[in-house]
Order: C-alpha cells, then structure tokens, then sequence
C-alpha cells in the first residue's frame, strides 16, 4: 500500500516547537561535523606537505617520481570547478552536504595562489550562494503548478494519535482503536496516524490507496476506515460486498445499515417500480414507510404537492435521460 499524498495543516503551537528544535539541531550539528571535517583535512595536508605546490612543480614530481599526492594537487582544482558546474542541477540540500564535506580537502591544492583566509571563503561562500538560490550557482526553475509531495515525519508528527485505552476513554471502545472522529490513515510505530476536524479547517478532505491486487486495500478500507469510522454516516460502492460482510454487524451497533442493490438483495427502494408513485417504500427517520406521509391511510388521493418519493423519481427520471 501507498500513501499518495497528505495535506498539510496548520499544526497546534505546542507541536511546532519540536518541529523547529529538531531543524536547529540538524543545523547546528552538521555544522559542527563541517567545522570539524575542515580542520582535519588541514591537519592532513600539513602533515604530508610541508608548503603548496605549484600546478608546474607537481606535474614534475608526478612525471618524474609517480608522486600520488602530486596528482592530488593536479586533480583537485578540476573537482571543484565540476563541482560548483554541477549546483544548477542538483538538489541544494546534497550539494550543500556533499560540498561541505568535499572541498575541504580539496582546497588546499590552491594554497599556493590564496591564503587561508581566501579558502575559507571559497569553502563558506559558494554554500550560502546555493542554498539562497542565486544565480548562475542555482537554477532559476519555474513556480510550482502545486504543493502536492510526500509527506515526511515531521508532517505526520502532527496527525499522530495515541491508541485508546480499554474503559478509560468510553466504556463500549476496545483497546488500541484510534480516535473515533478521526480518518485512519496509517500507523507509525505504535500510534495511529489520523486526520481530525479542525475548528479552520472542518472537512477531513479525501484518502487514495494505490497498490497491487491482493496487497491489501480492501483490508485496510473494511479494519481501519469502515472499522474505526464512529457516530458518523458513511456511503460505501461495495461491489463484491466484502465490505458490508465485514463491518455491517459491527457498525449496525451504531446506527441503520442499509444495502441499496440493482439486483434486488438488499433493501426495497424503487420509486419507479410503483404504479402509484405515492406508495413508495420510503426511508424515514423512524424506519421504513409505505407511502407519501400525507396519504398514509388514502394513497390514492392526491396531495396536490410533490412528495419525496415523486421528487426522486423525477431525479432518477432526469439523471438517466441525461
């Protein structure tokens, strides 16, 4: 099963904090590693070559003495040439990471032209010039046609919920169901990863499962939708019926559960099978009624107004010409 994509919501104050201390730290540590990285490759360099060589001088020692360290010095100026040729088309964030941790130790080929300072800002400069987006080290690439992506951890931090617990939250729920008003969405580690109305946001908004046959679509819709969908309605296409011979005794503990058949298994409801439309099998709040409500003990009489069986007939009528 695949989760196609999640909305994003305005997240409670109380969970954004930890949100924004878990990117600090990400920031700070690898900075950290960064700062770290560059003065051990300084150190390495100090300890194999006593002062910088020249492009001139280490082609002569690689030529005459097969030096691998002269290559080095060689080499490494072509690298970071590739290298900042590469940022328009690689993502920033990994090529932010990758040239942090790589030019340190290929600076240092160019300390016979700069100073320590200079290479400094050679390392530093070209990662704030990325990440910011400017041209020509990044692409200038188009506004997105949407925000539709996949969602991360830290999204669904925000729509976790915690098992319920046996006669502690109601009396009639079992242990370990999600939150009765929510749509189920998943689990992620040992709690449930659900959408709940929000006082700005009320509609619980739409759900796609995509995955091969057998891997268990259907299962996830008749335990987890159908199964933890509580005190509120809801309309299934059932084709096979699985869904109605899986969760129809539990939810009929909630409210009415009612089969609407081409067939004719199921519930009657035929408006257009009548001769008289005022005697419709209705659904009412109070069951099932034969009938318009005016006309319950003469049918035959005309009302002179449309009655509910007459008006969806009218848009069965209609829907089907159409």
């Amino acid at each position: 099963m695949a989760l196609i994509t999640i909305r994003r919501r305005t997240a409670a104050a109380g969970l954004a904090v930890p949100t924004a201390a878990a990117a600090a730290a990400r920031v700070l540590g690898y900075s950290l590693f960064s700062l770290a990285n560059a003065v051990a490759a300084q150190l390495v360099w100090r300890q194999f070559v006593a002062e910088p060589i020249r492009p001139d001088v280490a082609i002569g020692l690689y030529f005459d003495h097969e030096e691998l360290l002269a290559l080095v010095t060689i080499v490494s100026p072509v690298f970071l040439v590739l290298g900042l040729r590469f940022a328009p088309f690689v993502r920033r964030r990994i090529w932010v990471a990758l040239w942090g941790l790589g030019a340190p130790w290929l600076l240092p080929s160019l300390g016979w032209i700069l100073s320590i300072e200079l290479l400094a800002i050679v390392w530093l400069a070209p990662m704030l010039w990325v990440w910011l987006g400017w041209w020509p080290l990044a692409a200038q690439h188009p506004a997105a046609l949407h925000r539709a992506r996949w969602a991360t951890r830290q999204d669904l931090r925000a729509l976790l919920s915690r098992p319920s617990r046996a006669h502690v939250e109601a009396p009639t729920r079992e242990a370990g169901l999600p939150p009765a008003e929510a749509l189920v969405l998943g689990t992620l580690g040992k709690e449930w990863v659900t959408v709940s109305s929000l006082p700005t946001h009320k509609e619980l908004g739409g759900e796609l499962v995509v995955g091969r046959p057998r891997s268990g679509k259907g299962l996830l819709g008749t335990t987890q939708l159908l199964g933890a969908w509580e005190g509120r309605s809801a309309a299934v296409t059932d084709l096979k019926g699985e869904a109605f011979a899986a969760t129809a005794g539990y939810r009929s503990r909630m409210g009415k559960v009612f089969v609407l058949d081409p067939t004719g298994v199921g519930h009657r409801f035929d408006p257009l099978a009548v001769e008289d439309i005022h005697q419709a099998r209705l659904p009412t709040e109070s069951g099932w009624t034969d009938g318009c409500p005016a006309h319950e003990h003469a049918p035959s009489v005309s009302c002179g107004t449309t009655c509910p069986g007459e008006k969806t007939a009218s848009n069965l009528v209609a829907g089907a010409t159409l």
